[in-house]
């Protein structure tokens, strides 16, 4: 290109089923141009700067990457005698120039060998690169064609939104380790007329904070049935979760939620699963996502210089996850600048932002009010032997005063 090296490629990958028919997975456009890595999907256009891509690179690696120093350190540990045994060029039975060399020269490990055969044909200049191992991973059939161009761009570059604001945003928030995390849904039912009907709903909104040794949280949680409303209040700091409902607080240490879910759990008669009982089979689900059409899960994606809009249709996913049909829908999830993340999801409005808050989470200034549950668990094992014994005895001792005249009033029985 007359304006410098310039590279345009369409990118499509998919997956073979077991008749051996070819599905498409994904389908990317990928250029650079004029300095900038651009990526186009679904109508959507992003690109970064050769200085911001660096900028990233160093962010990574935990500062400034010396390219020199690390090609220096690279070639010291490389044995260049064995490298240059491992080369070989030769001619095969159809005159293709034909170069082989052993991976595991290089990197210290059987990778397998690779080959490619160089050819030409009708003017172009066919590369084929014969099968070979990659850490566990096969590549096979792999053909690179070379011809000469016409020097037009090979699809437009126009409407990109430079993608470093988005990054760095991104990136400053999960950086942050200080969120709000919000969620509100509404529940409504069809009525005898056919109208909504509004039946319950739940509104959460937490303030979390990542702490080197777990996390800390505070907020409220408001649950609206009928006329009846609960306003929950919660926090948690240190190992100690503490509530507060009207004029009810508790707190509770992980030890005593430990036993307060043991004990419900015998009560019930219920067994909980361990979790070494839980097994995934990775390569299966592995297997389930390299044959998703994410072409047609993703059902819309918008990118603007303010706002990232990401619509997917979720039963696709679960669907060939699970094996067998869901009913989700779509679930829409928006990033949105100086506001954060956004998603619908069945029905929910979900939200993930910076708190902008300062300051550490710490206990209630009343903790000291709040009734241990340690005190209510005492009282589980009484109750517990009451019901297993389908008999209960009391007994009632009163004193009352009734026109200056004090009474005692008392009563036994089974």
């Amino acid at each position: 290109f007359a304006n410098g090296v310039q590279l345009y490629c369409t990118l499509t990958a998919g997956s073979y089923d077991a008749a051996g028919a070819l599905g498409k997975l994904i389908t990317l456009q990928l250029a650079y141009a004029d300095g900038k890595l651009y990526v186009l999907f679904e109508g959507a256009a992003a690109y970064i700067t050769e200085s911001d891509l660096s900028r990233y690179i160093a962010l990574l690696s935990g500062g400034e990457t010396d390219t020199a120093a690390a090609l220096s350190e690279l070639l010291s540990s490389v044995d260049l005698e064995a490298v240059l045994n491992a080369f070989t060029l030769v001619m095969d039975e159809n005159d293709a120039l034909t170069a082989s060399f052993d991976l595991s020269a290089l990197l210290g490990e059987t990778f397998g060998t690779v080959t490619l055969a160089l050819a030409e044909t009708d003017g172009a200049v066919a590369l084929r690169l014969g099968d070979v191992t990659i850490a566990g991973v096969t590549v096979s059939d792999t053909e690179l064609t070379l011809s000469a161009g016409d020097g037009e761009a090979a699809f437009s570059l126009d409407g990109a939104v430079d993608a470093a604001g988005y990054i760095d945003e991104i990136y400053a928030l999960i950086a942050g380790k200080d969120y709000r995390l919000t969620a509100d849904y509404s529940h409504y039912e069809k009525n005898a007329e056919g109208n909504d009907e509004f039946v319950f709903s739940v509104a959460a909104d937490l303030r979390v904070q990542v702490l080197e040794s777990g996390f800390a949280l505070a907020g409220t949680l408001d649950v609206v049935y009928g006329d009846l409303s609960l306003p929950l209040n919660v926090t948690l700091a240190g190992d100690t979760v503490y509530l507060s409902l009207y004029n009810v607080k508790l707190s509770a240490t992980f030890d005593e939620l430990e036993t307060a879910v043991e004990k419900i759990v015998q009560l019930a008669g219920l067994t909980l699963p361990s979790l070494g009982d839980t097994q995934i089979d990775i390569p299966s689900l592995a297997a389930q996502l390299l044959r998703i059409d994410y072409n047609s899960v993703i059902e819309e994606l918008t990118l603007t210089d303010s706002a990232l809009t990401l619509k997917v249709n979720a039963d696709e996913i679960l669907s060939a996850l699970l094996g067998k049909t869901t009913d989700i829908d779509t679930i829409t999830a928006t990033y949105t600048k100086g506001e954060g993340f956004a998603a619908e999801v069945m029905g929910a409005a979900l939200g993930f932002t910076a708190s902008g808050e300062t300051g550490a989470i710490t206990a209630p200034a009343d903790k000291d009010g709040y009734v241990p549950l340690s005190e209510l668990l005492a009282f589980v094992d009484p109750v517990a032997e009451m019901i297993e014994a389908q008999s209960v005895t009391f007994e009632l001792n009163t004193d009352m005063t009734v026109e200056g005249i004090k009474l005692n009033l008392s009563a036994d029985g089974k």
